[in-house]
């Protein structure tokens, strides 16, 4: 069920990767530790945002951004009625937990998208902190 979530009453959050498995793309896709950290922050668009995005990114009620980025890694359509669970897709399925704080990233790289001959398939989970 999707519910909506106006701007004014939505939170933000602030995700960090704490661990990150995966398949070297590069290398016969072997499984791999990579270095954790990678940061997210999951937040409604803005007014502006909206206006520039002519697609489902615009309605779309949070989007998932990569620290520092300008542009949406995933767009969150699915929020549950209790709204204590986000899911968004686009260039990593991302899934928030809202009452425990916990994320689990997933990045599909080359193996599924045919258009890019390598990229890594990672997973990232973490913890978010209301900002």
């Amino acid at each position: 069920m999707t519910l909506a979530v106006t701007t004014a009453s939505a939170e933000s959050y602030l995700c960090i990767a704490e661990g990150t498995v995966g398949f070297d793309g590069d290398n016969d896709w072997k499984p791999k530790i990579y270095k954790s950290g990678g940061k997210y922050i999951v937040r409604p668009p803005t007014a502006k945002e909206k206006a520039n995005n002519m697609s489902k990114r615009s309605s779309a009620p949070y989007w998932v951004l990569a620290f520092g980025s300008d542009y949406p890694e995933a767009v969150c359509n699915t929020i549950s009625s209790d709204g204590t669970q986000i899911d968004c897709g686009g260039f990593i399925e991302f899934k928030l937990n809202t009452s425990s704080l916990r994320f689990v990233s997933t990045r599909f790289g080359g193996w599924v998208h045919k258009r890019l001959e390598t990229g890594d398939v990672l997973m990232e989970i973490g913890t978010c902190t209301t900002i």
